[in-house]
């Protein structure tokens, strides 16, 4: 008994280092921790007894989690996406400016096609030039039509027409809910002259931004409504791809209302709110049911690629926190009454090229990097594998994979054999009525 309880707490200090010296989000998982004890469990009373019903305990424990996960969230709430913005995705982009871009661009002038082009026959044709430009990617080292320079135009397209569309001058107030390396806050600062302001859950990137002279704030977007009174109010704000991560799986839509009320109250009369979402797809009939997440699987179980769209819905929805709008009007039915829709675009073909550019580009630079370079980056996930409780399956969700039917981020924007396209994504601009 002496020698489990040693082992216990080597195993807990062991945590605590790596969590609070080797990883950029610092923050303890309890979860993990449990994760962790019963493995310990697991192997040490197996070795003692050869009785192998002891290996049965992390696994019922997983399942257990998992419910949990899926009802009420993470242990403690956003750890994950903290550990895959601070630490995943820090450890990608190093030496990989590709890939430092978090959300799609705009592809329209760039490629050969109207991406906002409601053909299917055209999108399928887009679709396979994809695959086929993955495909080269994951089997040579020729040049790829996806590459740094188009991703960095199809981001600064994106920024112009915002800035067009949201009629952002000089005399404009910005803030950005959510603002990621701040290269949309730099670019509508630098070409316009607006006041821009941001928040952030990372305490390193606010502090970036800071350097860079904007005036930020550590908010998460289901706080905002404690700090209405310190927020000034603005102009135009912007939830550039951050509104996912609001409604947990599981949980009731009534958090976007809440949500639209705060942004109401931080708008001046007739101000702007853009925000671009990815939305469960129209394809999927809206149960009445609001908690949607046994609704999908079922659904998802009807489909005749039934276990790759189990295993590319579980990585994707347990490796980031958060859900989707169920339907096109998912988003709008929880504003309405305080906000009109000005312009509503349907994206989705953008965010399909934006993820082919994001994860050739991840591809070029893991070839590229040096021996020590790998074992490096590698060393830092196994920390996080760790330390965070779901870091594997953001891991698998993010990372190529040589099957690409088999890589959940990108899957959820592929339409199927069966017609059947996952999700859907709309730029959406509201403006506040009077």
């Amino acid at each position: 008994m002496n020698e489990i309880i040693f082992y216990s707490l080597l195993l807990l200090v062991i945590q605590i280092i790596l969590t609070y010296y080797f990883t950029n989000t610092k923050r303890f998982s309890v979860q993990a921790c449990a994760m962790n004890l019963s493995w310990l469990y697991a192997f040490y009373y197996f070795y003692k007894t050869k009785q192998i019903k002891y290996l049965m305990i992390p696994i019922i424990l997983r399942i257990l989690f998992l419910i949990i996960n899926i009802t009420y969230g993470n242990i403690p709430k956003y750890i994950t996406t903290d550990y895959l913005y601070s630490d995943f995705f820090e450890n990608i982009i190093k030496n990989n400016k590709c890939c430092e871009f978090y959300t799609e661009g705009d592809y329209n002038g760039l490629l050969p096609f109207n991406t906002i082009d409601k053909n299917k026959d055209l999108e399928m044709d887009i679709q396979n030039m994809g695959l086929t430009s993955y495909n080269n990617a994951i089997n040579s080292k020729n040049d790829n039509i996806f590459n740094e320079g188009i991703m960095k135009k199809s981001q600064i397209n994106k920024y112009k027409w915002i800035v067009e569309n949201l009629g952002i001058t000089s005399n404009s107030k910005v803030l950005e809910l959510g603002f990621g390396k701040i290269d949309l806050m730099n670019y509508i600062r630098s070409n316009t002259g607006a006041t821009v302001e941001g928040t952030n859950l990372s305490l390193e990137q606010i502090q970036t931004a800071t350097e860079l002279g904007f005036k930020c704030y550590h908010i998460n977007h289901e706080d905002l409504s404690n700090y209405i009174d310190i927020l000034d109010r603005y102009d135009v704000i912007i939830t550039n791809g951050t509104l996912e991560y609001l409604v947990n799986l599981g949980e009731n839509g009534i958090k976007y209302e809440t949500f639209a009320d705060n942004i109401y109250k931080l708008l001046v009369p007739c101000g702007k709110w853009y925000t671009t979402t990815i939305h469960v797809s129209d394809d999927f009939i809206k149960e009445k049911n609001e908690r949607i997440s046994y609704d999908l699987i079922e659904h998802y179980l009807k489909n005749e690629n039934s276990f790759m769209n189990i295993y590319n819905l579980y990585y994707l929805a347990i490796g980031n926190e958060g859900s989707y709008p169920v339907g096109r009007n998912g988003l709008i039915d929880y504003v309405k009454g305080r906000f009109k829709v000005v312009l509503q675009q349907d994206r989705t073909i953008d965010y399909l090229l934006f993820s082919y550019n994001w994860l050739i580009c991840q591809i070029n630079n893991d070839r590229n990097d040096s021996l020590l370079e790998k074992i490096k980056k590698n060393i830092k996930h196994l920390i996080c594998f760790f330390v965070a409780p779901l870091y594997y399956a953001s891991y698998i969700c993010y990372t190529p994979t040589s099957d690409w039917r088999y890589q959940p981020w990108l899957w959820q924007f592929l339409r199927q054999d069966n017609g059947y396209r996952p999700v859907d994504h709309y730029w959406i601009i509201f403006q506040k009525n009077e």
